[in-house]
This record gives C-alpha cells, sequence and structure tokens, in this order.
C-alpha cells in the first residue's frame, strides 16, 4: 500500500509541476514583452525586457525597484492561476509547501507561492548575452 501512496504522489507532483511549468512559461513570455519605458535599469543597461531585469536581480542583488518587479509578478499569477480550471488551481495549492496548513480546496496563495517559487529557479537559471553582459559588468 505504501508503493501505491508514493505513486499517487509522484503522479501529483508531475501535474503540479506540468501546470507551474506552464504558467511560469506563460508569465516569462508576458514579461519578455515589457520593454522600453517599462524597464527600470535604464536604456543603457543593455537589458532588453523586464524578464531580463528580474533575472540578473534573481541572479545577483535586488534593486531598490525589487518591490515593483515583485508587485508585477504578482498580479500577473493571480490573473494566471485564475485562469486555470478549478481541478488545476486546487492541485496547485495542494501540492504547495504550506499544504498541510492550509483547509481542502483551492487557496489561492499556496498556488501563487509554488508558481512563484518555480519563476524564481527559472529567473536564477536563464542566461543570454544580454544578461551575460550585465552581470559581468557588474562583478
Amino acid at each position: 500500500m505504501e508503493s501505491n501512496n508514493l505513486k499517487e504522489y509522484q503522479l501529483l507532483y508531475d501535474l503540479s509541476d506540468y501546470y507551474s511549468q506552464i504558467i511560469a512559461n506563460r508569465i516569462v513570455k508576458w514579461l519578455q514583452r515589457l520593454k522600453g519605458s517599462c524597464l527600470l535599469s535604464g536604456d543603457e543597461s543593455g537589458l532588453e525586457n523586464t524578464w531580463d531585469e528580474i533575472c540578473v536581480q534573481v541572479q545577483d542583488e535586488t534593486w531598490m525597484s525589487w518591490d515593483i518587479h515583485k508587485y508585477t509578478i504578482r498580479s500577473r499569477l493571480v490573473d494566471e492561476i485564475e485562469s486555470e480550471p478549478l481541478a488545476a488551481r486546487n492541485l496547485l495549492s495542494y501540492m504547495s509547501e504550506d499544504y498541510d496548513n492550509c483547509e481542502p480546496g483551492y487557496n489561492p496563495e499556496s498556488a501563487i507561492k509554488l508558481v512563484y517559487k518555480k519563476l524564481m529557479a527559472m529567473a536564477d537559471n536563464q542566461s543570454n548575452k544580454r544578461i551575460k553582459h550585465y552581470l559581468e559588468i557588474r562583478s
């Protein structure tokens, strides 16, 4: 029986990872479209979009404007998660790190935490020539 519980947990984990990845990918694409006057780093930074800015902050150090980026990410996370079917939202809530403290069903904060963590891991691992250049001149 223990083996079945492990298999069920793995299935739930895989499904939540799948949904959180899809949502995180949509948010990255949206953040990559925020350019020009949306940038907080200035024209001389060499960064092209808000996603680049977030990546360098996660990989190096946060700027004074980090709260603005966090707010932007959170707002988009709420919209993206709310657009998912209830079953997917319930799954994301259940599989979050704090699911033991949650009531059964959909808990927006738990789902947001789960996808936010995935998004930050993606930002920490993202690299392109703009990000590399920015980080090189900062060191």
